[in-house]
């Protein structure tokens, strides 16, 4: 190991028995001189190109600090000689080091079972270590006494030097999940590869579910390669499968196109068990990009469905299978189905069952049409109405109006449609049917007309109103999803961001139109007219 001061070598200022005092800045001259040196040669560096550098300024040399070292040990020739190897005529020649024999620097772990008591001592010209108030290097615990899982903070491996959070130990098996539930939904996330090692860390606690919540992880982020090693471990740590890991298993083979696998797994888990489990039947609905689901496959699934669609029947697997019909092109079916699901419901229903057959009159208005443009939209309304009148306790939300919505994308006249269907769901289903995100979007679709002359006044007042604001209205609708320890809130920042941007669109569509302020505007009836285009 290096001394951190400088010692002077004693072939340097011994010649021939006689000691020979040198001054003190000469001596700061040689050292760094050996500094420099060893600097270079550590790390090597192809030799530049004496043709390419003739006209780059000339880099620092040492000729004149050692002709004034020489100038006051003149006598000594052995310091002479060695100050002139320091010397440059033009440029400081670095030799040429191959690829190949360039040292691959990288980071390397310290193992405290290599330290030996050499490494322990002080070294002059080193300051001694600083312990905390109280403590004594003596009375530190032992390497093999500190408790790995009581260091909870979460290191970004994008940004080492950012610590995501702190969390609670991982003492018990709940625990561990629920810390790999709240890191795997905070924002930001450490990501799949620390959360991957974070587990590692707490063996003694490792469970089926922390298993099954990594694979799942795996699988929705695309990382299927993780998967075996993760059904290794828990293997080699005699940890049993359950059934949601046989339905997170068939749901890897599927991604990755080996459905004759999961055919084959599924055949060997009917026989052994008495029913086929729903959860099972259901993963076969799904398919990736590459190998979509067939027909034939399609009614080999209804040929062994456990299913007896009914009105005791899940808006779950309701929405899994008219989705499958959806993307098979039979959008007729799918309507059917849907019909007679929702005209056997019970009267009273609760409001959690009434929000989830909601979502599925959502699935089947906006994948439901196979016309395009203005037709698509009329045959999109009228679904839904037929819809929504099988049952009292369908209402429509914010996010019915903004499906709808999405239809008038590429339509003429789109911002008069729009604010007539809005006025229309207001008077029949209440105000509270629109909120911002409803209003934000029934603006842009007015400024996508040709003309901006037919706009109706009041969508004009909300874009002026809502972009000079800074008040929050109402927000916009989040649906939460699984794994979600919390619901997360949005502020209005978003919000006044649409609306500043639709205000700056709507001053350039004006300032291109020769539009000079208020009086260019003339206000259109809400049904829309000749002048709404």
């Amino acid at each position: 190991m290096q001394y951190a001061a400088w010692v002077p070598r004693r072939s340097v200022i011994q010649v021939t028995g006689n000691v020979v005092g040198i001054p003190f800045l000469p001596m700061l001259q040689i050292a760094a001189g050996r500094a420099w040196t060893h600097h270079s040669s550590s790390v090597p560096r192809r030799a530049p190109d004496w043709k390419k550098s003739e006209s780059k300024k000339r880099p620092f040399s040492a000729a004149k600090a050692s002709s004034s070292c020489v100038k006051h040990v003149h006598h000594n020739t052995y310091v002479a000689s060695k100050l002139v190897q320091y010397e440059r005529r033009s440029k400081r020649a670095i030799p040429r080091i191959p690829e190949e024999f360039i040292p691959n620097y990288s980071v390397s772990y310290m193992n405290p079972e290599d330290l030996s008591e050499y490494d322990s001592t002080s070294e002059p010209g080193r300051a001694p270590p600083i312990f905390p108030v109280g403590t004594k290097d003596e009375t530190d615990p032992t390497w093999y006494d500190l408790d790995v899982s009581s260091y909870s903070e979460i290191v970004s491996r994008d940004d080492p030097m950012r610590v995501v959070g702190r969390i609670p130990p991982s003492s018990t098996r709940k625990a561990l999940l629920n810390n790999l539930i709240y890191l795997a939904q905070r924002r930001p996330s450490p990501g799949l590869p620390a959360l991957i090692d974070y587990h590692g860390l707490h063996r003694r606690v490792h469970s089926t579910r922390s298993y099954n919540l990594l694979i799942d992880l795996s699988i929705r982020h695309k990382s299927f390669g993780m998967v075996p090693s993760l059904l290794r471990a828990m293997s080699t740590e005699n940890i049993d499968h359950n059934h949601i890991t046989k339905k997170l298993v068939l749901r890897w083979l599927i991604h990755t196109e080996r459905r004759s696998e999961a055919w084959r797994l599924l055949e060997e888990t009917a026989s052994l068990s008495a029913p086929l489990r729903v959860d099972y039947w259901l993963e076969f609905f799904h398919s990736s990009d590459s190998t979509p689901l067939s027909n034939s496959e399609f009614l080999r699934l209804m040929e062994i469905s456990p299913v007896k669609f009914t009105e005791t029947t899940t808006a779950r697997v309701m929405s899994v299978v008219i989705r499958a019909i959806l993307r098979l092109g039979k959008h007729p079916y799918a309507v059917q189905l849907a019909t007679t699901y929702l005209s056997g419901m019970p009267r009273k229903v609760e409001a959690v069952i009434a929000r989830q057959n909601l979502k599925l009159v959502h699935l089947v208005v906006c994948y439901g049409s196979r016309k395009k443009g203005i037709s698509k939209f009329f045959e999109s309304r009228q679904i839904l109405q037929s819809l929504l009148a099988l049952h009292p306790a369908l209402r429509p939300t914010p996010v019915t109006l903004l499906i709808l919505l999405s239809h008038l994308e590429r339509c003429k006249r789109a911002g008069s449609f729009a604010s007539q269907m809005v006025e229309e769901f207001k008077d029949r289903w209440g105000c509270e049917i629109e909120n911002a995100e409803v209003r934000q979007r029934v603006a842009s679709l007015a400024l996508k007309d040709v003309r901006l002359r037919g706009m109706p006044r009041k969508i004009l007042q909300n874009i002026k109103e809502s972009a000079s604001s800074g008040s929050q209205r109402d927000g916009f609708e989040f649906i939460g999803c699984r794994y979600v320890p919390h619901f997360w809130t949005v502020s209005g920042v978003e919000e006044r961001r649409g609306w500043r941007r639709l205000d700056g669109l709507y001053r350039r569509r004006t300032r291109k139109r020769g539009a000079t302020g208020k009086g260019d505007l003339r206000v259109s009836n809400v049904s829309g007219s000749r002048d709404c285009c």
